[in-house]
């Protein structure tokens, strides 16, 4: 090498040390520097071991999370504060749908892991006749038939009527000379329900 000078390093992907030997009539000298290669920062966060779950109202989910060549990690969106690098934590019971949020920070930028929990609650429906839940009435009239659901995507009609109906709305039977039982079926992620009425 030059007695005075300067030059590029290939690319450095792992621990590099140079040395540098100089000699002269006076003698030798040396001297080194060593380059360090920061890893760039990671984070795994799963809830209940998955990256995202689905769990009945009123339930806990454990957080588990890992992360590499971190020095911090702070938690964002449905906890808060500051989180160690490597952990695990149980939620309380769970009501509404969360997203877990942890970032952590290394020398060299920063990492950032989601999960999301979805609750999901079993479908409910009411039906009823001339909003009562049972009805009586002399042949040759109608009733007015009306119903509520929630936590429900579709509703089917059984038994006295038949057909796609909305999760909410209302109708009239036909005029009626006997007994009918009016049955309505519910369905959501959640599950299905069912209710009926009888005129």
């Amino acid at each position: 090498k030059p007695t005075a000078g300067s030059e590029g390093t290939p690319a450095i992907t792992a621990q590099k040390t140079y040395v540098l030997t100089c000699t002269s009539a006076s003698g030798t000298v040396t001297d080194s520097v060593t380059v360090f290669v920061a890893g760039v920062p990671s984070v795994d966060l799963k809830v209940n071991n998955k990256d995202n779950v689905a769990v009945p109202p009123s339930t806990p989910v454990t957080l588990s999370w890992a992360s590499s060549t971190v020095n911090t990690c702070t938690a964002s969106g449905s906890w808060s504060g500051l989180k160690t690098t490597l952990g695990s934590e149980t939620t309380p019971p769970l009501t509404v749908a969360q997203n877990f949020v942890l970032q952590c920070t290394g020398n060299v930028g920063s990492a950032q892991d989601s999960v999301t929990v979805t609750v999901i609650y079993p479908p409910t429906v009411n039906i009823k006749a001339n909003n009562q839940e049972s009805l009586t009435i002399l042949a040759g009239n109608t009733a007015a038939l009306s119903w509520n659901s929630t936590y429900a995507d579709t509703c089917t009609a059984s038994n006295s009527w038949s057909g796609t109906k909305p999760t909410a709305s209302g109708e009239n039977t036909p005029v009626l000379t006997t007994q009918q039982t009016y049955t309505l079926t519910c369905s959501g992620i959640g599950g299905a329900t069912s209710d009926t009425v009888t005129v």
